[in-house]
């Protein structure tokens, strides 16, 4: 189970050195990372879910501490939290695949080797 947890701050008690805000891409929104889901935790990098709460726009994200600080990187997705958590650990497709889906295509068969 992911370690991770967001800080919790009262707005008096809240460091003015800490923000963690980010806005969503599609209608500027803040995202409420109070309500962000993680996913997962590997070799110092947190894998996490948010949501948009007024678009519901979903965004993946991985997140990991560095000399500079933390850092984020994103990106918008159609998939569920569900759907990140089953195909996080698939290989990458190689052109391989890429050349035998498109023979299939081309044949109209519905099988594959």
């Amino acid at each position: 189970m992911p370690q991770f947890q967001f800080p919790t701050f009262n707005q008096e008690s809240k460091p003015d050195h800490l923000r963690l805000d980010g806005h969503c891409p599609n209608c500027g929104k803040l995202f409420d990372f109070r309500k962000t889901q993680v996913l997962a935790e590997e070799q110092g990098v947190t894998l996490m879910y948010l949501k948009c709460s007024q678009c519901a726009l979903a965004a993946v994200a991985t997140m990991t501490m560095s000399p500079q600080g933390l850092m984020f990187r994103g990106l918008v997705t159609d998939l569920t939290a569900q759907d990140v958590l089953k195909f996080k650990d698939q290989g990458s497709v190689s052109s391989d695949d890429i050349v035998d889906l498109h023979m299939h295509l081309d044949s109209d068969s519905l099988t594959f080797s």
